[in-house]
């Protein structure tokens, strides 16, 4: 397995405007990407704004405007937006839900959304969408519309469209390793957020064969990752990639810093 390490912005932003990629054009297994180091520019309605774009997949950390609220739309590909700082509220078929630091939404295929900020300051959030939505990263070209139905659709009935993830919520689930796992998932994709709180919790993260990468997204405290008899220690805002090929790739609880991870991948092509 190789594994690569992608710390600055000045690298991130050229190795991503097509997809990251070695300057031998091999793919590796596994690559780190510190989102944490990206500049902070503004893009659109955000004040502030940062993207990581991988083989396939899209994921940014945008800041919204106080006393914000953005148009509603819908679009064929399901996306999962995080709160992450601030109040963050999310419609979703006309229903708002408010995400708060420790919630996310799935809007299913076609169902119309928007994100809310209703206080008097900013509010921080990540949104991952399983495209290359390349106007994400500067100079942000234009691109043609997301595919989407004429119309938009509703929600499918028992269909999940918000998870709450704070430790302190319940059901949560404990696997053999001692992490505690809640799952957000969609008809195309899905979103694991795992619990590393306790002494020696640990998660394989290509323990399942994929056809497509997933990516990894540490949300708060720190972790180790070990990878290709490899470790390091990974903190908030580290994005990895894993590819199909990749194997044995764990992350084991850091009792000094506890970390909540998640976990995006696709469950059909």
């Amino acid at each position: 397995m190789r594994v690569v390490l992608l710390a600055s912005a000045t690298l991130l932003t050229i190795g991503l405007g097509f997809g990251s990629r070695t300057l031998s054009g091999q793919s590796d297994d596994v690559v780190f990407y510190d989102m944490a180091t990206i500049a902070k520019a503004p893009y659109g309605p955000y004040p502030d704004a940062r993207a990581v774009l991988t083989e396939t997949c899209s994921i940014a950390i945008a800041t919204l405007p106080p006393r914000w609220k953005q148009t509603r739309h819908h679009h064929t590909q399901e996306q999962v937006t995080i709160g992450r700082d601030g109040p963050v509220g999310y419609i979703i078929d006309g229903v708002l839900h408010e995400l708060g630091p420790h919630g996310a939404g799935l809007p299913p295929p076609d169902v119309e959304h928007g994100m809310v900020n209703d206080s008097d300051g900013p509010a921080v959030m990540v949104e991952y969408q399983p495209v290359l939505r390349r106007e994400w990263l500067p100079p942000h070209p234009q691109v043609p519309p997301q595919p989407q139905a004429p119309q938009a659709q509703r929600i499918p009935a028992n269909a999940p469209v918000a998870i709450d993830f704070d430790k302190a919520s319940t059901e949560w689930a404990v696997v053999s390793t001692g992490a505690r796992r809640k799952i957000l998932a969609g008809q195309t994709i899905r979103a694991t957020f795992w619990d590393l709180s306790r002494d020696g919790a640990s998660l394989d993260v290509a323990t399942n064969p994929t056809s497509r990468e997933r990516l990894v997204f540490v949300l708060d405290g720190h972790a180790t990752a070990e990878t290709a008899g490899r470790q390091r220690i990974v903190g908030p805002e580290m994005l990895i990639e894993v590819r199909p090929a990749a194997r044995n790739v764990v992350l084991r609880s850091q009792l000094s810093e506890p970390s909540m991870i998640v976990v995006f991948d696709t469950t059909s092509r």
